[in-house]
């Protein structure tokens, strides 16, 4: 597995931990920038792992 999926596994696998555990303490800040992070890894996570030739039906106008 290359190092920078690797990598974006693990940050979220924490940063859903932490906002569940914001949630849990009602503490939203935490809570939100955490599923921010979580957010960014599944974009980069797919962004690392979908083919060229899967990402070119995607996109638009062409």
């Amino acid at each position: 597995m290359d190092s920078a999926v690797r990598l974006r596994w693990i940050n979220l696998a924490g940063a859903l931990t932490f906002t569940l555990y914001g949630v849990l303490i009602g503490v939203a800040p935490v809570a939100a920038v955490n599923a921010a992070i979580a957010a960014i890894d599944v974009w980069h996570l797919r962004r690392l792992t979908v083919t060229p030739a899967r990402a070119g039906r995607h996109r638009r106008g062409g």
